[in-house]
């Protein structure tokens, strides 16, 4: 699990975002949080608000915006920390872990205020649908006070996966990340997903499972369309329900315009009829 991100120093997209007053906040205290707000990251890796539905194996971000006055120190600095509990649909913790931000929350704040710290819980694809219940308590180490949000969110049933990337092969037949998305014409694009699942099995103990894929070029013309791609090849046995690292190739070519192209990605549980689709951006130079 990655720790709490020190999110008063991001800017976060959140064009007319929704957002709720903070379930609770402690008895006494002087740290008021104005809102809390469900984010995820989009394809560009910023956050965006959302309305607390996620799938499995997503990154969940609760948001606190506003939070303050903190008291200041003898240097002038403020002191702030962390805390995060994750309760599943049963009541059970899921994730507890303490004082998050250590020394990164231990900075000058503007007008005494957090402007955006958040809580990230990593869900993976294999948990329990439903609705879960994500707390934050945001400390002030110097001032002694705190605060609490309180907020449920849902992962959604069906289908999921952990993460989606682009890819290159190289010489041994190894697929390795293109974090930036970039390829040049003539070269194969290949677009990965990463622990898809969880499938049903069928009578005879095996899985059967397809892919769609879709390619669109700078205008949103189709470039290349293709269905039930693996055939008898997606009648297997997976591995604890999971399909580890399916994926879907596109032959560029150099007659293609540069530009910012789309593929999206369908992989079908032909067994449990249920689906997701996954659609990201890629350049050609």
């Amino acid at each position: 699990m990655k720790k709490a991100g020190n999110g008063f120093v991001l800017a976060l997209v959140f064009a007319g975002f929704v957002g709720t007053l903070a379930a609770a906040s402690s008895p006494g205290s002087a740290l008021n949080i104005k809102e809390t707000i469900w984010a995820r990251l989009d394809a560009a890796g910023k956050l965006v608000a959302c309305d607390g539905k996620f799938r499995r194996g997503e990154k969940v971000h609760l948001v606190l915006r506003s939070v303050g006055p903190f008291k200041a120190g003898p240097d002038g600095r403020h002191w702030f920390d962390l805390d995060m509990n994750v309760a599943g649909p049963g009541g059970q913790t899921v994730l507890d872990q303490k004082n998050l931000l250590g020394e990164k929350g231990h900075v000058k704040l503007d007008e005494a205020t957090a402007e955006s710290p958040y809580g990230i819980f990593e869900s993976a694809v294999g948990m329990e649908p439903g609705v879960y219940k994500m707390t934050l308590t945001i400390h002030d180490r110097i001032g002694g006070l705190q605060a609490t949000a309180v907020q449920s969110f849902t992962l959604a049933p069906g289908l999921a996966y952990g993460d989606a990337v682009f890819a290159r092969m190289d010489e041994q037949d190894k697929l390795n990340p293109v974090e930036a998305a970039v390829f040049q014409r003539g070269e194969a694009v290949h677009f990965v997903l990463i622990n898809v699942g969880l499938f049903k099995k069928g009578p005879d103990g095996k899985h059967a499972f397809d892919i769609d894929m879709d390619v669109k070029n700078p205008d949103g013309q189709a470039v290349l369309t293709q269905k039930d791609m693996l055939g008898e090849n997606g009648h297997i046995l997976l591995a604890d329900d999971v399909a580890e690292s399916p994926y879907v190739t596109f032959q560029s070519s150099l007659s293609l315009p540069a530009g910012a192209y789309t593929m999206q990605m369908t992989v079908r549980d032909l067994i449990g009829k249920t689906d997701v689709t996954v659609k990201k951006s890629f350049a050609l130079k």
